[in-house]
Order: structure tokens, then sequence, then C-alpha cells
């Protein structure tokens, strides 16, 4: 079984990142698809599909999506990570509320980051689409475009990701 992980910047940035649980399913699900059209999957997602996902990924090793909070406990955001055959895969990356700031998510992103790179040593990439805005706010964070297909296949180098301290607690799902 998976582990719920909690990860802590130690820095005062705001907000800490931890694992999904089922409560936050219903946000992710409209999260999603609010978002759909920057997508692979753009049909529209019903409860009994986000639950039939949710009881598939909790049985999924090395995959693991979080939930962004502020410091008042509110969800604003969400990324995730999946190691795929001989890489780390970040996916589901989305600004869950308008009224937080990019920047928000760009540091979650180089927390999430710093816990790959202290339990992973693969290459980290992602599959973003072309028409998809957050392509510039990937290149942003330091991803470069490693091939172009009829979407874009990112990738950032290790060196690239900023030192950050972080505090992670783990315990069973």
């Amino acid at each position: 079984m998976k582990n719920n992980i909690k990860i802590i910047p130690e820095r005062q940035y705001g907000f800490w990142l931890e694992s999904i649980k089922e409560y936050d399913i219903e946000c992710l699900r409209r999260w999603k698809n609010y978002h759909r059209k920057n997508f692979f999957f753009k049909d529209t997602i019903s409860e009994e599909q986000q639950k039939s996902w949710f009881l598939r990924y909790c049985r999924w090793e090395d995959d693991y999506i979080f939930i962004i909070r502020d410091y008042n406990q509110n969800k604003v955001g969400c990324l995730g990570f999946r190691l795929r055959n001989d890489y780390i895969d970040i996916y589901n990356v989305i600004r869950g509320r308008e009224d937080i700031h990019s920047v928000s998510i760009y540091k979650a992103m180089y927390v999430m980051l710093t816990y790959i790179l202290k339990n992973y040593n693969n290459p980290i990439k992602c599959d973003v689409l072309k028409n998809n805005p957050a392509v510039k706010w990937y290149k942003k964070c330091g991803f470069d475009v490693l091939e172009e297909r009829e979407y874009y296949i990112m990738g950032i180098e290790k060196n690239r990701i900023p030192s950050i301290k972080i505090l992670v607690e783990e315990d069973e799902l």
C-alpha cells in the first residue's frame, strides 16, 4: 500500500503538499473538468468515474498526486508525479483557484521536485499539449522541450532544480 506523504518546505512559502485522500477527489474532479481543454483526456469526468479512478490510484506504486494547501487549510491546486518505465512523469499540475498566483504553484513544483530528487534517480519529464498555456510556465520552471510530436515532451535537468530544504512526514494511506 502506498504511503500518505506530507511535504513541508522549511522556508515559509505559505503552503505544503499532501497526498490526495478520498475527500479531495471531488475537488480534483471539478478542477480537472474545468481545465479539461488543456489535458489529453478531454471528456467530462463523472463522480463515478472519479471514484473508480481513485480506487485504482490507491493501488499504484510510485504514483502520487499532491494537494497544495495554504496555511489556512485551503486547497489551492494540485500536482503529481509517477514512475513511468525509466523516468519520472510530472502530471496533473492544476492551479485550482484563479486568485492564487502561478508563482505559488511554481514554488510547489520545486518542493515536489526536491522530494523526487531525494527519492528517485530517474530523469524527470512531462507531456504537455502544444496549445496548453502551461508550456510557458514549465519553461519558467526550468523545463525544456526535448521532443516535439503532436504534443511536447519536456524535461528538466536535475542541476536546474533549486535546493529546497523540506520536511517529509509519511504514514500509511
